[in-house]
């Protein structure tokens, strides 16, 4: 009995997650404030996608920080995906002049991107390689404030990278917002 309560256990974590090495195709997607079609398939490079929400406190908190990574990683491309559906251009605008992110902001406001990657955090970092498979998905720290933190989980898993190591820590746990369904 015990066996079939854990296999059912990680059977459900299986379809909750988005695991490292997982293939993924992503959609399309308009980027702010070009308002250019961005097509994150194409991207034949290490990237990051960062999943935020405006209104959350712990993505407010981590884009000066995500910021410096960008500067600390500049073969890598960083990609905010703003996973809300209520979002608006004005919302994607609001975060571009508050908080002046490095990187460009995708609209994901029917959740596509969200859903493929089966984020449900904000802010959750998913690192995909160039043929878009999943090096990293997880928390950007281990605090919701970047300043508190003693573990650097995105900046540890992209230095590895860098040094064409393997992700020794492949998945993490998410601080911050959920995102809503």
């Amino acid at each position: 009995m015990k066996k079939l309560v854990f296999l059912s256990f990680l059977l459900f974590l299986q379809t909750q997650f988005t695991f490292a090495s997982e293939k993924v195709n992503l959609p399309s997607l308009i980027v702010s404030p070009e308002n250019k079609e961005l097509n994150i398939n194409e991207i034949r490079k290490i990237k990051v996608l960062i999943f935020i929400s405006k209104t959350c406190p712990c993505t407010q908190q981590n884009i000066p920080y995500i910021n410096e990574l960008a500067k600390d990683f500049p073969n890598i491309d960083f990609i905010g995906i703003h996973s809300v559906k209520t979002t608006t251009q004005k919302d994607i605008d609001d975060i571009l002049s508050q908080h002046h992110p490095k990187f460009s902001i995708v609209n994901d406001k029917d959740l596509k991107i969200a859903n493929i990657l089966k984020a449900n955090r904000t802010p959750q970092a998913i690192i995909l390689n160039d043929k878009n498979e999943v090096l990293y998905n997880g928390g950007i720290t281990n605090r919701t404030n970047p300043k508190n933190a003693d573990k650097l989980y995105l900046k540890n898993a992209l230095a590895e990278i860098a040094n064409n190591k393997e992700v020794t820590e492949k998945e993490t746990r998410s601080l911050g917002c959920v995102i809503i369904r």
